[in-house]
């Protein structure tokens, strides 16, 4: 039996859920709803609440054009219990970006609300920083950091090494370094700043000094040989500091793959 669709122009009646993506990029919506009204095919979802107020599970931008345009809304009511989380991932895909800004939204885990910081004052993207918070280098993933940081229960890791890169990308913007904060770049510093032999007052140094070398790269290789030719420029002992990077990389996965099945060993 299909499920009943109600029309509402009692725009006072709906509650935006917490958990939810930003509302944007409208202007197509805007544009078809404008011609063809709220079309019943596509009624929003909203489950009722205690004091009569109708939650919205789905259909948010439509909710918000609506509105804007003055148009009825057609609702259907559902008694599914199914979080936010778990419907967001189900019906669409959502971004790192907005499951951060959702959760903040929601304010019950500080730690995101440490990352939405962070990436707003570096101008790193959400899911580097969700990779260096969870205790890798940028650009490494993990899946379970990211299923966690979906449902809600990230849990910051490491704060010492998202706060190094910090500093070293502000300092390559005062520098005027021009890819400063793209990802590949960023993930090459990252990768770089856990080789114990570098000097990080020597790379800033370096990039103070020669700042122009650092340009534009198409790969990750390439922003690593870069920063090994920064590093080492007028310097007489040289560091091989692409090849330590990647070994220390590769050093790190066989830690983590041996510690995980040692765990399951329950040694």
């Amino acid at each position: 039996m299909a499920e009943q669709i109600f029309t509402s122009n009692n725009y006072e009646r709906f509650i935006p859920a917490e958990f939810n993506r930003e509302v944007k990029k409208t202007k197509k919506l805007e544009a078809s709803m404008q011609e063809h009204g709220f079309i019943s095919d596509f009624p929003i979802g909203v489950v009722r609440r205690p004091d009569g107020k109708l939650s919205i599970r789905r259909g948010h931008h439509r909710f918000y054009v609506a509105r804007k345009l003055g148009i009825p809304i057609k609702y259907v009511e559902s008694t599914d219990i199914m979080s936010n989380y778990q419907e967001g991932q189900s019906i669409r895909h959502w971004s790192p970006e907005d499951y951060l800004t959702a959760a903040c939204r929601q304010g019950e885990n500080p730690d995101y609300k440490v990352v939405q910081e962070y990436c707003k004052k570096s101008g790193i993207s959400s899911n580097l920083a969700i990779a260096m918070f969870s205790g890798k280098t940028a650009g490494s993933g993990g899946s379970a950091a990211n299923a966690a940081f979906k449902t809600g229960y990230f849990k910051i890791k490491d704060h010492k090494h998202p706060q190094a890169v910090l500093d070293l990308v502000l300092h390559c913007k005062l520098c005027g370094v021009e890819p400063c904060s793209t990802s590949l770049f960023v993930s090459a510093l990252s990768k770089a700043l856990l080789v114990k032999e570098c000097n990080i007052n020597q790379l800033k140094a370096k990039i103070k000094s020669y700042p122009d070398v650092i340009t534009k790269q198409r790969n990750l290789d390439q922003y690593l040989t870069v920063l090994e030719k920064v590093y080492n420029r007028q310097s007489r002992d040289k560091l091989a500091l692409k090849f330590l990077a990647y070994e220390e990389g590769r050093r790190r996965i066989k830690a983590n793959k041996f510690g995980g099945e040692n765990r399951k060993r329950g040694k």
